[in-house]
């Protein structure tokens, strides 16, 4: 998305339909499978999202009870949170619609009520960040979670 096109989507109205506060972008990525159609499958959609999370949260180590930060040089490069969607707290339209986006249809779960649904949290602590003339904001994360896309969907596929 360009710069442009940003501004026209600020001065249209319509991210008002986002929520009250676009600095928390929650999101999942569903894996297609391999004959090419969308992954149908509530479990299969939060294993692929949770290894997302683990090759993108802050790690730490253990020392005795103490969870310390790893070396810098270990840090990711996105930093991302996680939290899970429960129809307890989400019942109703809201979880509904969510998960006919994902799915574009109906879909398979053992249990949407126990596991809930694994999203993602992308939080941006500075909202005119896309704007910055030292380069792009959003490009930068893009192609950061397309690497790690790219390597889960490789791996996934030669463990089938």
């Amino acid at each position: 998305m360009e710069r442009d096109d940003i501004l026209s989507l600020l001065d249209s109205g319509e991210l008002r339909h986002f929520g009250p506060d676009l600095n928390i972008l929650n999101y999942v990525c569903n894996p297609r499978n391999e004959d090419g159609s969308i992954n149908q499958n509530l479990d299969c959609l939060n294993r692929f999202n949770l290894a997302v999370y683990e090759q993108c949260h802050v790690p730490v180590s253990r020392a005795g009870t103490k969870k310390l930060p790893v070396p810098l040089e270990e840090f990711p490069q996105l930093f991302i949170t996680m939290t899970r969607l429960h129809t307890a707290e989400y019942d109703g339209p809201f979880l509904d619609m969510f998960l006919k986006r994902i799915f574009n249809s109906g879909y398979s779960s053992e249990d949407l009520s126990t596991n809930g649904l694994v999203c993602l949290r992308s939080v941006v602590m500075d909202p005119f960040m896309p704007f910055a003339e030292s380069g792009d904001f959003f490009r930068t994360i893009t192609s950061q979670l397309g690497a790690v896309l790219d390597s889960l969907v490789v791996r996934r596929s030669t463990t089938r």
